[in-house]
């Protein structure tokens, strides 16, 4: 962890301080070897990108990866830091994996910004991190999180949250599975670092090819300590590290190999011998090299495999940390062999490598073994030590023989030349041999030198944030006693600035101006200096004053009023597209206005609408007759009738009276189509777009009759087909062989419309719909309301629609159920007779005559229905009191039917009302009663055989009461 450069001049020193890119020192680039695509892990995603923790945009500051493999194959594991201050991310990372259940898909990691020490806050902004990456999981939902978190960087600062998560959203576009987007998540762990930290490699498991890649980062504060999450065992730098692999294991096999890998590899190094609030290593493992599950106990062999593999993988990471080490012009391997446990041997391994005093002489190359005894003599073990067994060697690098120094207790005569040599070398070996079992461990250290610059950076920087530990730790208090008394200009002042309705704490020093805290603003809240505004009780001052003449004091609260420089940009964006629509519709209309170019070359075709009639009787029938022409002649509906072969025999307008709650009907599969043109006041009439969408929908029942799946994905091609017809109209274009132009849907073309915006400087952000949601999420806001829309308009279609099937229909008719109830009104008849002309003009309305070609001929023909007992002649005579009961039991199924006895009426008339309007055997206007009756047996819904038996009589055959139902000459 660091601070930035500033802090080191404000005790007026001047130290070289490191900046995180690819590669800072040239002698540590042998350290960096490319890895290959064959040799990452399958179906993982990752990259890198600067979000603005950091000041330098070349930089990379945040970094994600994800697992886009299944939930059920993927497994995760972590080990975290022991150290008492644990950081926000450590603990929500630790909360991540226990609520998933080691099912955790991805992480999220921040340089620049510890996040330790940060209280409430910081524990908010983790899990804000953590759930903005779970939404980037989009292949299946989760009722647990699934992303954990790391921080790195300074302590005791909150993080600069709008940025992280605007960069998290950002990030999402450029994730990627090529070398190139694993080496830019290796520079976003980067702080102190001088070099990325990466490796990846395949090994074979049990005859499954598994592939593993490795990103750690560290070079001060190294002494990890790290062990499973707090759920598991007591929890140990700035240590990051991840190991991300496809092999198939289960979740607490994962977690167990991981602690013993962890224990032989990170919490076996050491620079400086301290340790982090933020250590932490996670393992994502998502099963993508398929084969048998690797499990502890089902499967030993190959775990055990596995963990080696793991183990060897992890130590080759934590030693490229030690290889960084701040101010280590050494790598230092201690080798403890012969102790009587592993706990012993690392417990001894690890007190030689922090030991000053054996750092120092490795530093100044001074043999100096007795160094090495003092630190080891000083190691409480599980048993006392026997000296006398002891022994001390350098090893060299040549593969020559140890240099012995101790030799069971017994010092040896020194060769101090060729000791010179060996720890001259930049890598240097120490061996122990204890003598007291057959343990063994490894730690890896580097040396002391002269420049320290990590300790005086932390001197500063709790010097800086005194005040602010205070408040964080509670009743923990910080004292320093400094050798030269700091000046009144040195100062520190915590500000407290709110910007929409967010509070920031900045700490700044007294001596500086306001120009500095501007730039300590921009990096909390993103709003430039130019655009800041300070508002604050006190005088004010320019830009070069100091924060103690400027009427600023320890504790103020300041309001920022700004915009960010998005913010602006949105802005700036939207007023230059209303410019450039205004410009276009200026232009247009100084343009004269284009004719549309109509290909369409009108073609005798027996598939079109074969007669036209409105309804004489009716206002303005010639406007009737013109609306019925339109649409007979419309280039679209034609096209679609040519492409689907439709012929209609008749096309007419439905009469006020027949079925008033239909907007359509279509009888007998296209020998007529009737439409509901007229409103309701019978002068005026519909929309024509409303007319004609109605017709699309009766064309579709020449193919299908219910309502079904089939029926609504026909009816949806065929308004698809006129819109992509006009579309190519409209776009004054035309095609060959004849292909149409692209179709835009309408729902489409919808979700496309700008939505409008205002914005106020200093006073919040963009419009609320520019804000509140992203541009997909407008898109399907938008989408889902239209469809809505379009599905409710076809509904009321089909809730306003009629059909009349002709016998051998593919649509199949409804079973006759004599249990619905039906409610009606008894309506008064006109006492005078019907003239026979006004007869005589309603059957030829219900009756269509066929297409004079040959096709509709054919069809028509197959649509008759059998009149042959029609010219059945009776000669009995009609009882319309029925006294005798010869239609009794019909009877009294009508009156079951409507629970009551229409008042004043003849049974006969009440039964025949009954059956016009019991809707179970098909529309009842535009025939007549025994022609409804005839269509009805044919089509096999079962008519009453006692409506036949009136109708055939000599009255039902000329009495209109009885010919006609009881809506015909309602209307005249």
């Amino acid at each position: 962890m660091h601070l930035p450069s500033r802090s080191l001049t404000r005790l007026g020193m001047t130290l070289p301080v490191r900046h995180s890119s690819s590669v800072t020192n040239p002698s540590k680039a042998r350290h960096v070897i490319p890895i290959h695509q064959h040799s990452l892990p399958k179906e993982f995603v990752a990259t890198g990108v600067h979000c603005g923790i950091k000041k330098k945009a070349t930089v990379l500051d945040l970094g994600l990866v994800l697992s886009t493999a299944p939930i059920a194959q993927t497994s995760s594991a972590a080990c975290f830091t022991r150290n008492a201050f644990k950081a926000a991310p450590v603990t929500v990372s630790a909360n991540v994996l226990e609520q998933s259940k080691g099912r955790a898909r991805a992480l999220v990691l921040n340089s620049g910004c510890a996040n330790a020490v940060t209280g409430k806050q910081g524990i908010s902004d983790a899990w804000a991190m953590s759930k903005a990456t779970d939404k980037l999981l989009k292949s299946e939902e989760s009722s647990f999180p699934s992303t954990m978190v790391m921080s790195t960087g300074v302590i005791g600062q909150n993080l600069p949250i709008a940025k992280i998560l605007a960069g998290i959203e950002s990030a999402s576009s450029s994730l990627g599975s090529t070398p190139d987007h694993w080496n830019r998540l290796a520079q976003a762990f980067m702080t102190t670092d001088t070099f990325p930290k990466i490796r990846a490699r395949a090994v074979d498991i049990a005859g499954t090819n598994v592939r593993i890649v490795g990103i750690d980062k560290g070079a001060g504060m190294i002494h990890p300590n790290m062990g499973p999450a707090p759920a598991m065992l007591p929890l140990h730098a700035t240590l990051l590290g991840l190991l991300a692999t496809d092999a198939k294991i289960s979740p607490s096999s994962l977690q167990n190999a991981l602690t013993y890998a962890v224990e032989r590899s990170f919490n076996s190094i050491s620079v400086d011998g301290d340790m982090s609030t933020n250590d932490t290593i996670i393992a994502l493992a998502n099963g993508a090299a398929g084969g048998v599950e690797i499990d502890e106990h089902r499967t030993p062999n190959e775990f055990k495999q596995f963990r080696d593999e793991l183990t060897k993988f992890a130590v080759e990471l934590a030693q490229l940390v030690v290889r960084d080490g701040e101010g280590a012009t050494k790598f230092v391997t201690v080798s403890i062999k012969g102790a009587s446990s592993f706990e012993d041997a690392h417990r001894v391994a690890s007190t030689i490598s922090t030991s000053a005093l054996v750092k120092t002489a490795l530093f100044g190359e001074d043999a100096n073994w007795g160094r090495i005894l003092a630190a080891l003599g000083r190691v409480p073990l599980s048993a006392p030590i026997d000296p006398t067994r002891v022994s001390v060697s350098f090893v060299p690098l040549d593969g020559s023989e140890p240099l012995r120094l101790l030799v069971n207790g017994e010092p040896q005569n020194m060769d101090e030349a060729r000791a010179k040599t060996i720890i001259s070398e930049e890598d240097v070996e120490i061996l122990v041999e204890m003598g007291m079992g057959n343990e063994e461990a490894n730690y890896w250290t580097c040396d002391f030198s002269h420049l320290r610059s990590r300790d005086i950076d932390h001197v500063i920087h709790l010097s800086a944030s005194l005040n602010h530990y205070s408040q964080q730790c509670g009743q923990l208090r910080i004292h320093f006693l400094p050798t030269t008394v700091m000046s009144e200009s040195d100062i520190p002042f915590l500000l407290h600035i709110t910007y929409k309705g967010v509070n920031h704490d900045i700490s700044i020093l007294s001596s500086e101006t306001l120009e500095s805290l501007q730039d300590h603003i921009y990096e909390k809240t993103a709003v430039p200096p130019s655009f800041q505004k300070l508002l604050y009780k006190g005088k004010k001052g320019d830009i070069d004053t100091p924060i103690s003449e400027a009427g600023l004091q320890n504790g103020t609260k300041v309001m920022l009023l700004g915009s960010t420089e998005q913010d602006v940009g949105l802005m700036k964006a939207t007023e230059a597209e209303k410019k450039r629509k205004d410009e276009v519709l200026k232009q247009r209309g100084l343009k004269r206005t284009a004719g549309v170019r109509n290909t369409y070359k009108p073609q005798i075709s027996s598939y079109r609408f074969h007669r036209l009639e409105p309804l004489r009787h009716l206002p303005r029938p010639e406007t009737a007759l013109s609306l019925l022409k339109r649409l007979s002649e419309d280039p679209a509906i034609l096209h679609v009738m040519q492409l689907h072969k439709f012929s209609v025999g008749l096309l007419t307008e439905l009469a006020p009276h027949e079925h008033p709650h239909l907007l359509g009907l279509n009888e007998n599969a296209g020998q007529a189509i009737k439409l509901r043109i007229r409103t309701d006041a019978y002068d005026g009439f519909r929309l024509y777009s409303e007319v004609r969408r109605v017709l699309c929908h009766e064309l579709t029942h020449n193919v299908w009759g219910n309502h079904d799946d089939n029926f609504k994905t026909l009816n949806s091609q065929l308004n698809r087909e006129v819109a992509e017809y006009e579309r190519t109209l409209a776009l004054n274009t035309h095609s060959l062989g004849g292909e149409t132009a692209a179709f835009v849907h309408e729902i489409e073309a919808e979700a496309e419309g700008v939505i409008g915006g205002s914005y106020v400087l200093g006073g919040g952000t963009v419009s609320d719909a520019l804000t509140s949601e992203s541009r997909d999420e407008r898109r399907r806001r938008i989408l889902e309301a239209t469809a809505s829309r379009l599905q409710q308009e076809e509904k009321q279609i089909e809730d306003m629609c009629g059909m009349m099937a002709p016998k051998g229909n593919i649509a199949s008719p409804r079973k006759t159920s004599r249990q619905t109830r039906i409610s009606f009104k008894p309506t008064k008849r006109d006492a005078a007779p019907i003239k026979a002309k006004a007869k005589a003009k309603s059957k030829s309305k219900s009756t269509t005559k066929p297409p004079s070609d040959s096709e509709s001929s054919s069809e028509t023909e197959s649509l008759e229905i059998n009149r042959e007992q029609q010219q059945v002649t009776t000669t009995d005579v009609l009882d319309v009191h029925d006294k005798i009961g010869k239609y009794k039991r019909y009877y009294k199924e009508t009156r079951e039917l409507t629970n009551k006895k229409a008042p004043n009426q003849p049974k006969v008339y009440q039964m025949l009302r009954v059956f016009d309007n019991t809707y179970d055997f098909g529309p009842c206007v535009g025939m007549t009663r025994l022609e409804r009756w005839q269509r009805a047996q044919a089509l096999g819904l079962n008519p009453p055989n006692e409506v036949r038996e009136i109708l055939l009589t000599e009255q039902g055959r000329t009495d209109p009461e009885l010919v006609h139902p009881v809506f015909y000459g309602q209307v005249l």
